[in-house]
């Protein structure tokens, strides 16, 4: 079965930059240095996004998430996104998954690793709709060592089910990245 994806939600989800991890050490007052306020990084199939602020008493914080655009089944377009970062130092690791209005919501979303899954209940849906789960030691294990794609699974409005590849390459290298320390200058 084809999954069609209404293509005039497909713009939103292109066009949607915002960041949906909270970044904390964005919304500080910025440092006053030569260094970045934000930076990207590609690493194959996954984005790095870090935010750079002050984050009190001197000190220049810096908060990253990675991210990775899904193709649509048509590849016109991008059927859905990935963001994974740490909210906060010292919590979990955190997945949120955006995906178009039009979604059976009571089935939530998964998403399927190599011998793992994790359960994505939905958030909210205004635009797009929010699923989102903390992720454990294991999962970010199964993540970084997946060799086949993960599959973002969910049901459309239909209760149709729609299994979409996830690549995992370049997953590991950017997650270290995230959790770097900045380098200093």
């Amino acid at each position: 079965m084809t999954v069609r994806f209404p293509h005039r939600l497909l713009p939103l989800l292109a066009a949607a930059a915002s960041t949906l991890v909270p970044l904390a050490a964005a919304t500080a007052a910025p440092a006053a240095t030569d260094q970045p306020q934000a930076t990207t990084a590609t690493y194959h199939d996954w984005i790095l996004r870090c935010a750079i602020g002050g984050g009190g008493r001197g000190k220049t914080v810096r908060a990253c998430e990675i991210v990775q655009p899904v193709p649509a089944p048509d590849r016109r377009g991008v059927a859905a996104q990935i963001v994974i970062g740490r909210p906060e130092p010292g919590k979990p690791e955190h997945v949120i998954v955006q995906l178009p209005l039009g979604v059976w919501l009571p089935a939530g979303a998964t998403l399927r690793l190599a011998g793992a899954a994790v359960a994505l209940p939905f958030q909210q849906c205004i635009k797009l709709c929010f699923a989102a789960a903390d992720l454990d030691a294991a999962a970010l294990k199964a993540l970084g060592a997946g060799i086949q794609p993960a599959r973002l699974m969910f049901e459309d409005a239909g209760q149709h089910e729609v299994s979409l590849p996830v690549s995992l390459h370049g997953f590991s290298a950017a997650l270290d990245a995230s959790e770097a320390p900045a380098a200093a200058k």
